[in-house]
């Protein structure tokens, strides 16, 4: 009963073309099934470091400005080496601890509440009126139309542009 003459796998066919084909068939299974792993893994590991980019609990931010958000975020990493993170919250925003390289963009817009924080090495790049002015007067006409995501937006690209010296984007 234990001891039967063992089998091989499952690739009984009439010929040895049969039996080949069978065996192709096989690894070919296995080589797609890996390959949508390989491709399903990377993009739940993108979507797993962005996700401490960008915090929305109001659930106002669209699928396309958290991507242009990310994109933004990558290009800072990319380029000046600075991490981006941004939190819009019902309640008013407090300064979380933060590392020497992270750009914060804290947001309550029911309180009309603003937090900039940049890290010093950024901080030497950007004119300190700009600072000042992203979190005094920078939002105001964004809150006023309701339109704060497209501020987030651009705030953030007014940082890229500070940063990079480019002043069309």
């Amino acid at each position: 009963m234990f001891f039967r003459r063992k089998r091989g796998p499952m690739l009984r066919g009439q010929t040895s073309g049969e039996k080949f084909l069978r065996a192709m068939l096989l690894l070919a299974v296995f080589a797609v099934t890996g390959y949508l792993f390989w491709v399903q893994t990377g993009k739940n590991m993108e979507e797993i470091q962005n996700r401490g980019m960008i915090a929305d609990k109001t659930g106002t931010l669209t699928k396309e400005e958290k991507k242009i958000l990310r994109e933004m975020g990558l290009f800072l990493e990319q380029e000046f080496g600075q991490d981006l993170k941004v939190v819009v919250d019902v309640e008013p925003v407090a300064l979380p601890e933060l590392d020497s390289k992270t750009i914060f963009l804290g947001l309550c817009p029911e309180e009309r509440q603003v937090l900039v924080e940049v890290p010093p090495l950024v901080r030497s790049r950007l004119d300190a009126e700009f600072v000042l002015e992203l979190q005094t007067s920078f939002f105001s006409p964004y809150f006023d139309s309701g339109d704060w995501p497209r501020g987030i937006l651009e705030a953030v690209k007014a940082i890229i542009q500070q940063l990079t010296g480019i002043n069309d984007l």
